[in-house]
């Protein structure tokens, strides 16, 4: 496995794909961010895979799609590339997606206004000039972004590219940068000299303010430590260099609220001027030309991260469906959507064989999809069903009771409880509960065949069969009251 590489505004999850694509790669794309991240597995440079956290295989198309584009827009996290022969992943190519063109879709259509800004921040000193492929490539962006764009005819700084254009052709102008449309041939932002007032490094005064030194940026790794940058900033810069080596750390296990020091209940206003407190601090403007060293990458990520939350909790659709996850995560629910999709394809087999009659052998399932996903009242509803006819006993009929009691509660009009709870009273012989429990699912579902046909049933038994008009609820209730 090849060592794990950085992504940045310099250096899109866009470009690493492209590269994927253009040499046809077989093996396995891990992108991590925080609590982000997708392991992607790639057949002759297209995306076949979804590997879950179990690393169990997914291909549902959707799925693949949603983690390449995500992979795509991610200028944050870390990324590795674990090579594997075609001969072992030969039999996976089963999906037919074009690496490159949900690569262009995700760029220009999906890559945010503020993610642009950082964007052209870092790379507006570039000098490049277009390659080849870009007519090829022009065309290409123009029939997803509507925008037409004409080869320069000389090499230009990217700033030319950009100054005063909307936003829309910017988005442009990005996908081409990102997809091979131009080459870099200079980056006048590398070109740092070292500048000492003083004495050499050795004997400089430790507490002098006034020194400013900058490190060619090439001299800059993961592993040059922050300390050695301190003694060159003003006390200003040092207090913020020690509050994003506070903060960084903290990134993988905040929400999006804590992130932005808010409550879950903030009122939009208050979530503009807390992103905007936030986005003052680590924005690269406050280090003015100083060279932060590793630090201003980690101010980088925190922005970034920051800038997540604000795009998030400001877009009232987004957050609800942000709260909606959090308040699952809270009853310990699952939120990883190949953990539900599994539960669900495991509910839809033994629905099947629920209704054709083999409810026995469809209870170790439902037992597992519970297991899994616990917080949907239809599980729980043939979970109670199917342990109705597994278990005929006294324990098995309590938790019978309990799966469907609590499947009505949490969803009141289920028309599929209100059946199965006819069905149990049928079987206990209480045929007031049946035909009541019954005509409540009709009346929410008419068109239940099973319902209609114990109905049926019912009604051909002699009347003097008829049992007392106590519920089969509380029937249960006093059978297996403690």
């Amino acid at each position: 496995m090849t060592q794990d590489n950085s992504l940045s505004p310099r250096h899109y999850g866009a470009e690493v794909l492209v590269k994927v694509a253009g040499s046809r790669k077989c093996g396995v794309l891990r992108w991590r961010d925080g609590r982000n991240g997708a392991d992607l597995l790639f057949v002759s440079g297209r995306p076949q895979r979804f590997i879950d956290e179990n690393n169990q295989e997914i291909d549902d198309r959707d799925i693949v799609v949603s983690a390449l584009r995500a992979v795509a827009l991610a200028c944050t996290g870390t990324y590795s590339f674990e090579d594997k022969d075609l001969s072992l992943v030969a039999d996976r190519e089963s999906l037919r997606i074009d690496t490159l063109g949900e690569v262009l879709v995700a760029v220009v259509r999906d890559l945010k206004t503020m993610h642009l800004d950082s964007l052209w921040d870092a790379r507006i000193r570039q000098v490049v000039q277009p390659t080849a492929v870009f007519e090829r490539l022009a065309k290409a962006v123009s029939k997803v972004s509507g925008e037409h764009v004409e080869r320069p005819q000389h090499k230009l700084p990217v700033g030319s590219l950009i100054s005063g254009v909307s936003i829309e052709l910017q988005r442009t102008w990005a996908a081409l940068l990102m997809m091979g449309g131009f080459e870099v041939l200079e980056d006048l932002s590398s070109r740092h000299t070292k500048v000492l007032s003083g004495p050499a490094i050795p004997d400089a005064p430790p507490n002098n303010d006034t020194v400013d030194m900058e490190f060619e940026e090439s001299e800059v790794t993961i592993e040059t430590p922050v300390d050695a940058y301190l003694e060159f900033l003003p006390q200003e810069l040092r207090d913020l260099v020690a509050e994003i080596q506070k903060v960084h750390p903290t990134l993988e296990t905040v929400n999006h609220y804590e992130v932005l020091g808010l409550a879950p209940n903030a009122v939009p206003a208050d979530i503009g001027k807390a992103y905007l407190a936030n986005a003052r601090k680590f924005h690269s403007d406050r280090f003015g030309g100083h060279d932060l060293g590793p630090a201003k990458r980690l101010a980088e990520e925190i922005f970034m991260r920051m800038e997540e939350a604000y795009g998030v909790l400001n877009n009232a659709k987004e957050r609800e469906s942000y709260d909606f996850i959090l308040d699952r995560q809270a009853k310990g629910l699952p939120t990883d959507p190949a953990v539900i999709l599994e539960a669900e394809e495991l509910f839809t087999r033994a629905q099947k064989m629920v209704r054709l009659g083999n409810a026995v052998a469809a209870s170790p399932l439902l037992e597992k999809v519970i297991e899994m996903n616990s917080g949907e009242p239809e599980f729980w509803a043939y979970y109670g069903w199917a342990v109705f006819n597994a278990q005929p006993d006294r324990e098995g009929r309590h938790k019978a009771w309990k799966a469907l009691e609590r499947a009505r509660k949490e969803q009141p009009e289920l028309a599929v409880v209100y059946e199965f709870l006819g069905r149990l009273a049928r079987v206990e012989g209480d045929a007031s509960a049946a035909a009541r429990n019954l005509k409540k699912c009709l009346n929410l579902d008419p068109d239940n065949p099973e319902a209609e046909r114990e109905l049926r049933l019912l009604k051909m038994r002699k009347s003097d069969d008829s049992q007392d008009d106590g519920s089969i609820m509380s029937k249960l209730k006093g059978i297996f009251k403690k």
